[in-house]
């Protein structure tokens, strides 16, 4: 499955796109896996060249000090949050 959720990222807003697979509870007869996430896209706003603000992803020069650890957490529990209480159909 897919989604994307916007977070405070060291000041910036950044919205991360991801695709995650659930993980199974356990049963008799296996263990309980956790929920998979990969960040597939990290979009945020920036200036130009001549100040016209563009949407770039910019999942390929994220800093190394970002805290992806936390990310990945805030991600799982938007997760959780969706599948316990999923949107109502219009």
């Amino acid at each position: 499955m897919k989604g994307n959720i916007t977070i405070d990222t060291d000041g910036s807003d950044i919205e991360y796109d991801y695709a995650y697979e659930l993980g199974e509870k356990e049963t008799r007869d296996d263990p309980s896996t956790d929920t998979s996430i990969e960040i597939t896209a990290a979009w945020m706003v920036l200036a130009d060249k001549k100040n016209n603000m563009v949407i770039v992803d910019i999942i390929g020069i994220l800093d190394l000090d970002v805290n992806y650890e936390l990310i990945i957490e805030t991600i799982n529990e938007h997760i959780k949050e969706f599948h316990n209480n999923p949107p109502e159909d219009e």
